[in-house]
């Protein structure tokens, strides 16, 4: 696989990340009753949003990662945001964002150990996630074509441009 194929396998990567976020916001939506499922499967979505946005290791780069995107200011906000909760709440458990205590008495001989700690900050509004998932995606998918383009062409000059409509070869 080339640089370029590779880069392109990764762009491929993140856009399913993103359509499986906006996938799961849409479910999220319509079956908010189904309390521990849903909020399950909301923290997927935002993790599965910010891969896109955290580095990914490749045989020719090291490092594969989309930029910051330009947003709105509260759409930046937003995308901030749950970066930070993936990174530290969600696919992390980061002692320091929960700024715990640790209280410790005994009582008739036996330790108590009691952990108090604040709540972490509260998941933004999948309706919210959902509409800059939106915006991310219009952008990429145009993005997409070029690199569509782009992928042909290199290819048809490499000369290994091969038939659609051929049966692939595992």
């Amino acid at each position: 696989m080339t640089k370029q194929e590779e880069a392109y396998v990764h762009f491929v990567g993140c856009m399913e990340n993103l359509n499986r976020a906006w996938m799961l916001t849409q479910l999220i939506r319509k079956n908010a009753a189904a309390e521990p499922l849903i909020t399950a499967a909301y923290e997927l979505a935002l993790i599965e949003y910010a891969k896109s946005f955290k580095p990914s290791e490749g045989i020719h780069s090291r490092k594969y990662i989309w930029q910051e995107p330009s947003l709105s200011k509260e759409q930046l906000e937003l995308h901030r945001k749950i970066i930070k909760l993936r990174d530290k709440v969600l696919a992390h458990s980061d002692i320091s964002v929960k700024e715990a205590q640790l209280y410790v008495s005994e009582s008739g001989g036996s330790p108590i150990m009691t952990v108090v700690s604040n709540m972490p900050e509260q998941l933004p509004l999948p309706e919210e996630v959902s509409a800059l998932i939106e915006q991310l995606l219009r952008e990429k998918y145009a993005e997409l074509e070029a690199l569509d383009h782009a992928m042909v062409a290199a290819t048809a000059q490499q000369g290994t441009l091969t038939d659609a409509a051929a049966e692939p070869k595992y």
